[in-house]
């Protein structure tokens, strides 16, 4: 006796996908804890650029494809940093489909110091016209 299913879709049948909400727990960066939640889809996305950003890839076994890459790049000369973090950053960020677009990088000098490298840049978000403006010193050494 074979089971029989009476399949609602049949193939070439157009699924609308519906996007969940960016509901997450709040990372207090200062404080170093996580408490309460994020209930805004800009802050939550914010939250994750930054934890991208900030983790490096292919290191925590919960987190295989998550991050970018930039152990390699320590003690490199800072403008080769640069240009490599930049596609590195853009490559990493695009896999989240809230992200439409990572783009208009700028090195900053100023943040620059020792082994750190200063960067702004702005993501273009599925939620808004507006684009989220990162700011971020990043340590390469």
């Amino acid at each position: 006796m074979i089971p029989e299913f009476n399949n609602e879709y049949e193939y070439g049948d157009k699924i609308e996908i519906i996007p969940q909400p960016s509901f997450t727990h709040k990372m207090w960066i200062e404080e170093e804890r996580v408490k309460n939640y994020i209930y805004d889809d800009l802050e939550a996305l914010r939250q994750m650029i930054y934890k991208c950003i900030n983790t490096e890839r292919g290191v925590y076994p919960i987190y295989p494809s998550f991050g970018v890459k930039k152990e390699d790049l320590f003690g490199k000369r800072k403008e080769y940093a640069y240009i490599v973090l930049t596609r590195r950053i853009t490559d990493s960020l695009m896999l989240d489909d809230r992200i439409e677009d990572v783009f208009d990088f700028s090195y900053v000098s100023e943040w620059s110091k020792e082994d750190n490298l200063g960067m702004k840049f702005k993501v273009k978000t599925i939620f808004s016209e507006k684009t989220i403006d990162i700011e971020e010193v990043i340590r390469i050494g």
